[in-house]
């Protein structure tokens, strides 16, 4: 026990969370990356991926369709022969549990020097708000 108010009050301040909100300049390129990599071998050792018909530009990538191929933890619902469909909305929703879950990815994220692993992750947190393979 100390005389020092402030010292006392202070105690334990390192166990104190502090809850921030931050904001990070992301272009939709950045998702673009993640979700080809994804498409292009990130995630296909567990779903059968459709980016649908060509469109001009490559905003399609967003809607792609992931069909699980594999059985999967049935705790986050994902089931071997349903569909989930990508969207920017939802791989937005997965970078903030990226953030929150596995900061060393949302890292490699944001500082574009993500590999497969990074890719099939976000696209994971987006369609099951976790890892659920892998």
């Amino acid at each position: 026990m100390t005389t020092d108010t402030d010292l006392e009050a202070s105690l334990g301040f390192h166990n104190n969370p502090i809850v921030m909100t931050l904001t990070f300049p992301l272009s939709e390129g950045t998702f673009h990356d993640q979700v080809t990599t994804s498409i292009e071998g990130g995630s296909n050792y567990w779903a059968r991926i459709d980016v649908g018909e060509h469109q001009p530009g490559w905003r399609n990538y967003f809607t792609a369709k992931y069909t699980i191929i594999e059985i999967s933890d049935e705790k986050a619902g994902a089931v071997q022969g349903q569909t989930y469909e990508l969207s920017l909305d939802k791989l937005k929703a997965g970078l903030q549990i990226v953030a929150d879950k596995y900061p060393h990815h949302f890292k490699d994220i944001i500082e574009q020097s993500g590999d497969a692993t990074t890719a099939d992750v976000l696209v994971q947190c987006a369609l099951f708000g976790e890892i659920v393979y892998g």
